[in-house]
């Protein structure tokens, strides 16, 4: 529903709408993820519990001239024109971890933010799911985008081709 881009003639990040319509969407999770949020949400909220006050939350300001800017400040402070936003990537301290923190811890890796998305399509591709649930889920308003840029031609999958073809093959053969 929202991401956090950084303006440079603002100098600030700001809350913003995705990039297409498709890229507001309800992604279905599994039981394993969800207990790892759970566990991140406890962690989080053990970090505020021990910092008191001193805990950063994050607010998108709703004042009509600095509209879905990022504000974070210590709890304690006031907080008028500010709505709190509950966010994942967050430091032990509660602020938020921005998006390009982020694309420099993964380039230190030798991975870019779109690294997830390609092992994700290919892992899903590889299992047998559904090209247009793949596209769906990464936003895609079309398969062929997914399968074109995403989904990669994988040992996996040429044996799996493979395998298809003899097994066809073999059925016409015994019929």
């Amino acid at each position: 529903q929202k991401q956090l881009r950084y303006i440079n003639e603002r100098h600030a990040h700001y809350f913003s709408t995705p990039k297409t319509e498709a890229g507001i969407r309800t992604i279905y999770i599994d039981p394993f993820l969800i207990s790892e949020l759970q566990t991140w949400k406890a962690r989080q909220q053990a970090d505020e519990d021990s910092a008191g006050d001193g805990y950063v939350y994050n607010y998108r300001c709703t004042a009509p001239e600095d509209k879905d800017r990022l504000v974070c400040q210590s709890k304690g402070l006031p907080a008028e024109k500010l709505k709190r936003e509950l966010l994942i990537c967050t430091k032990e301290n509660g602020s938020v971890v921005t998006p390009d923190v982020a694309r420099w811890h993964l380039r230190q890796a030798g991975l870019n933010s779109h690294s997830f998305r390609h092992t994700q399509a290919t892992i899903l591709i590889e299992n047998g799911a559904a090209p247009k649930g793949v596209a769906g889920r990464l936003g895609h308003s079309s398969v062929a985008i997914t399968q074109d840029l995403y989904a990669h031609d994988t040992s996996q999958l040429r044996q799996g081709t493979a395998a298809v073809f003899a097994s066809a093959v073999e059925r016409d053969a015994h019929s």
